[in-house]
C-alpha cells in the first residue's frame, strides 16, 4: 500500500499544539532542522515503512531534499515526497488541478491528513483518507487501524 501523510499540523505542530505533545531534534540538529515532531510519529513512520511505500503529501513549500533528510535524522526512509511545487506541476492540465491534494495521480492508496476538506477530495478521486485532528490522543492506533482496513 501507497501511505501518505501531510506535515503542517498532521506530523509537524504548526497553527497549534499536538494534544500529545511533540519532540525536537537533539542538539545541533534542532538548529539546522528545526521542525518539530508529534509525539508517536517516530515509531509510527518505522513500522509503516517496513510494509507499505511512505510518503509524504504536503502543500508547504519545504523541499523535498530538507523533508528527506529531517525525517532521516528521526531514523525515517521515505519513498517519495511531492511539495506544493511538484503538486503544482504534476497536476497542471490535468483533471486533478482543481485540487489541493491529488493522491488517485500519484496512486496514493491512503492519505493521512488534518483537514477534512481534503476528504472530500480523496473521495472524489478513490482514494482512502484518514482525517486526525491535532487534539487526537489516539491518532496512531486510528492510523494502524487504517492500514489494516479497518477504517472507512
Amino acid at each position: 500500500m501507497k501511505v501518505a501523510f501531510d506535515l503542517d499540523d498532521t506530523l509537524i505542530p504548526t497553527t497549534k499544539p499536538f494534544a500529545i505533545g511533540c519532540a525536537s531534534l537533539p542538539f545541533p540538529l534542532h538548529f539546522f532542522l528545526k521542525d518539530k515532531l508529534r509525539n508517536g510519529s517516530e515509531q509510527l513512520l518505522k513500522d509503516i515503512q517496513q510494509d507499505h511505500e511512505l510518503w509524504i503529501y504536503t502543500t508547504s513549500l519545504r523541499t523535498p531534499f530538507y523533508i528527506e533528510n529531517w525525517l532521516r535524522c528521526w531514523g525515517v526512509h521515505v519513498d517519495g515526497v511531492i511539495n506544493q511545487t511538484r503538486h503544482d506541476e504534476e497536476v497542471q492540465g490535468t483533471k486533478h488541478q482543481r485540487f489541493s491534494k491529488a493522491p488517485a495521480l500519484f496512486g496514493i492508496d491512503l492519505l493521512i491528513d488534518d483537514q477534512p476538506c481534503v476528504a472530500e477530495e480523496c473521495h472524489l478521486q478513490g482514494t482512502q483518507p484518514l482525517i486526525i485532528s491535532p487534539d487526537d490522543m489516539y491518532w496512531t492506533e486510528k492510523v494502524r487501524k487504517a492500514l489494516d482496513g479497518e477504517v472507512h
